[in-house]
């Protein structure tokens, strides 16, 4: 054997004897609970929800006094850092978690994400919502206490996140899609019912669950708002406006929607930025019983 060809198997062994050894120091001290979301990236609210806190609410609670962790998950950090305080969780980087993928693969759990549309089952949707409610520390809401009953979102905020190289996505918030004179078209609305336009950026994580818990209407455009109808009770009505998309996701949250019980209606919208049309949100509304007869 050539002293070159001896020089490259030494290598060889060597580098495989420090790996092992590298392996067996690493052994983290928490289970890293990641999920196999559909698709996207969990910084964004709908792939976060359903696709990541979803899954990992039912991981935590069956799992009680267990030292956990979950990857960065950039502006969504905010529902992480209102976990309950009795379950210990940490947040770590992403480049950890692969670390601890590559050198501990059994301090991992990888969990189903919930966010694939054509996989939506009630059972699974309704039993994570629960889960996330206990997470969060916000079950228990009397479904019909409180008003308003309908919840409009109305995005009017980005985060300067979705502009930074940490994201994992081009933008977010209302640079990606935008409903102008949203408020304004409902304001002129014979509802039957009282109705609240909402921001949902900063809103702590508790707050928004009780406050879509409360209602029995959401009307959003097309986005991760409309997981929101997670909290709504059965038999609910959601009215999504709907810009042109890209087949394989106009019909998101028509199924989710339909898998969870609700009445769903939709508004067309000329573009991703057009103005909302208060003919055609007023015809929805109606086509599903929320306008006043009077």
């Amino acid at each position: 054997m050539s002293p070159n060809r001896l020089r490259v198997q030494l290598n060889r062994s060597l580098s495989r004897h420090r790996l092992r050894r590298e392996r067996r120091r690493f052994r983290p001290d928490r289970t890293l609970v990641l999920a196999d979301h559909w698709s996207g990236s969990v910084q964004q609210f709908y792939h976060f929800l359903l696709g990541y806190l979803g899954p990992f609410a039912a991981y935590a609670q069956a799992h009680p006094g267990e030292a956990l962790a979950v990857r960065d998950c950039g502006p969504m950090n905010a529902w992480i850092d209102a976990i309950r305080p009795d379950v210990d969780v940490t947040t770590v980087s992403v480049g950890y978690a692969l670390n601890t993928m590559i050198r501990a693969a059994d301090s991992a759990r990888i969990l189903v994400g919930l966010d694939d549309p054509a996989r939506f089952r009630r059972r699974d949707l309704v039993g994570a919502a629960a889960a996330m409610r206990w997470l969060m520390g916000a079950e228990d809401v009397p479904p019909t206490a409180g008003l308003p009953q309908v919840v409009v979102i109305d995005r009017q905020v980005t985060d300067p996140f979705y502009r930074s190289s940490q994201s994992e996505t081009e933008m977010g918030g209302q640079e990606r899609r935008s409903t102008p004179g949203l408020p304004a078209a409902v304001a002129d609305l014979p509802l039957a019912v009282p109705s609240r336009v909402v921001e949902l950026t900063g809103m702590a994580p508790a707050e928004q669950i009780r406050l879509f818990s409360r209602a029995t209407v959401i009307v959003g455009q097309h986005g991760a708002g409309l997981a929101h109808m997670l909290w709504l009770p059965a038999g609910s009505t959601v009215v999504e406006i709907q810009p042109p998309l890209v087949p394989g996701v106009d019909h998101i949250f028509r199924e989710l929607a339909l898998a969870l019980g609700h009445r769903y209606a939709v508004v067309p919208q000329a573009s991703v930025h057009a103005p909302v049309e208060p003919a055609a949100l007023a015809s929805a509304l109606r086509s599903v019983g929320v306008l006043s007869s009077t």
